[in-house]
């Protein structure tokens, strides 16, 4: 059964391959073509005998961007068309779609610029096809486009102050630009799947993506997905790779999978954020998954997929401190790394050895923070400068001291359970030495005129406390 699976997926592949045309990769040669130039006379590659090179780019009419930089194309050719590269524009649009990208536009536009380069008509849009053209790819990149900006507001508000607009109708294109911004998360949640809806190939493509993953992943037994091939990530990889483990990294940057795969690296282009993805990487074949990038948002999203695909796999999930942790954790990230604290930890650990701790007590140290969670090292005191920049729901540490007309001399620590802070260390003068020193406290003990309380919590918890204990 498992020959069969085997040889109908190889088959598979080989449809797949066939039927999505082959796209340049980086190093790869162009072929040669030949489209018709404003001028009406065709024009091919072969024709510049002296040329090095090409610069290729695709343009058009119509395309704000594209008319924002048509005199850095026009630059371009200036400066490297002399040096045995020119420049090569071609418009590959659909003229019915846009009538201003039209043959007769090109010319016009050719002639109102003074173009000093050919600007060819890719009418079959073939060429833009065999350079990485994808329908799919132009209905997920519109679908991100279509929400109004603050700059249309701007404009309006101009415009209705010179009276260029009728109300009625400035409160119609209002309501379409407020629309827009609220359907446009729902828009590219779902760009997938409606590019799917209207791109005839591409599901092939996505299919062909897919089969490289696989291919890549299905000799595989217990090994580990790594999400996101950026530094940690590498690092990562590393570290298994002298333990002779075996991984497959799903990562979104193109370059980056490139370089690392031609490296030797098991590295695909893939989204951890997607079933088909993580199905393809092996996930009811692997040990472990590591999300490697620090993007709360996104691992969020990879730890639902995984809880769907293969609820119990352990999941490690890279942070940048410990704000979410709760909210990994529940989600299920069976361990989630803050990188501040285990930096912190590092430091402290070589610290404690310089200053002649044995290495037996400075690992005992380092494993007890880490199994209780890193309970003892979870926030801190902030400056005004991290209250600017750091979430108020995120933990903090606070010390509060009862002095003579303090609400909470001769209450008990439990009055601050409902408030959420936690009281992570009570200090007290000892009445011999006059110091404050540590003392050991439960949630019965009563507090005392002097008493100083570090509180642990977010800033509406730690002010509910304070109101309480002042």
């Amino acid at each position: 059964m498992k020959t069969k699976t085997l040889i109908g997926s190889f088959i598979l592949s080989l449809f797949v391959i066939s039927a999505v045309q082959a796209q340049y990769k980086v190093g790869d040669v162009v072929s040669d073509f030949s489209l018709k130039n404003v001028d009406s006379k065709n024009v091919s590659l072969a024709q510049y005998s002296s040329a090095k090179g090409f610069i290729v780019v695709f343009t058009c009419n119509t395309c704000p961007f594209a008319m924002k930089y048509e005199s850095r194309v026009e630059q371009l050719n200036k400066e490297f068309s002399s040096k045995g590269y020119p420049v090569v524009a071609i418009s590959s649009n659909d003229t019915q779609a846009k009538p201003g990208d039209s043959f007769e536009e090109m010319q016009k536009k050719a002639k109102s610029e003074a173009f000093t380069f050919p600007y060819l008509y890719d009418e079959s849009q073939d060429v833009a096809k065999r350079f990485g053209a994808s329908a799919g790819v132009a209905i997920r990149t519109g679908l991100c486009l279509t929400q109004a900006g603050e700059f249309g507001f701007v404009l309006l508000h101009q415009i209705d102050g010179l009276d260029w607009i009728e109300p009625d109708l400035l409160q119609a294109v209002l309501a379409s630009m407020l629309i827009s911004m609220l359907i446009s998360p729902i828009l590219i949640q779902f760009s997938d799947k409606i590019a799917l809806r209207f791109s005839r190939n591409e599901w092939l493509n996505q299919s062909l993506n897919l089969t490289k993953i696989a291919s890549l992943s299905v000799r595989n037994e217990n090994h580990v997905i790594i999400c996101g091939f950026g530094r940690s990530g590498q690092n990562l990889a590393s570290m298994l790779d002298l333990e002779k483990i075996k991984y497959i990294a799903l990562d979104l940057d193109p370059d980056r999978v490139q370089d690392a795969a031609e490296a030797g690296s098991s590295v695909v282009y893939g989204d951890a954020q997607q079933a088909t993805a993580l199905n393809a990487a092996g996930i009811a074949r692997a040990k472990a998954i590591v999300v490697t990038f620090n993007n709360t948002s996104t691992a969020m999203r990879v730890l639902n997929q995984v809880e769907l695909l293969r609820p119990g796999l352990p999941v490690l999930v890279r942070t940048d401190d410990d704000s979410d942790l709760e909210k990994l954790q529940n989600a299920g990230a069976t361990e989630v790394i803050p990188e501040l604290i285990e930096g912190s930890l590092m430091l402290a650990s070589h610290v404690l050895l310089v200053v002649g701790v044995p290495m037996r007590r400075v690992v005992r140290r380092i494993t007890e923070a880490r199994e209780q969670r890193y309970g003892l090292l979870r926030g801190y005191f902030r400056s005004i400068e991290d209250e600017e920049s750091v979430p108020g729901d995120s933990l903090r540490l606070h010390s509060v001291r009862l002095d003579a007309d303090a609400a909470g001399i001769g209450e008990s620590l439990e009055i601050l359970m409902p408030t959420g802070a936690q009281v992570q260390a009570l200090r007290r003068r000892d009445s011999s030495t006059k110091l404050y020193k540590k003392i050991d406290f439960a949630s019965d003990t009563e507090m005392q005129l002097g008493d100083v309380l570090v509180l642990q919590g977010n800033a509406e918890a730690i002010e509910k406390a304070e109101r309480l204990l002042i």
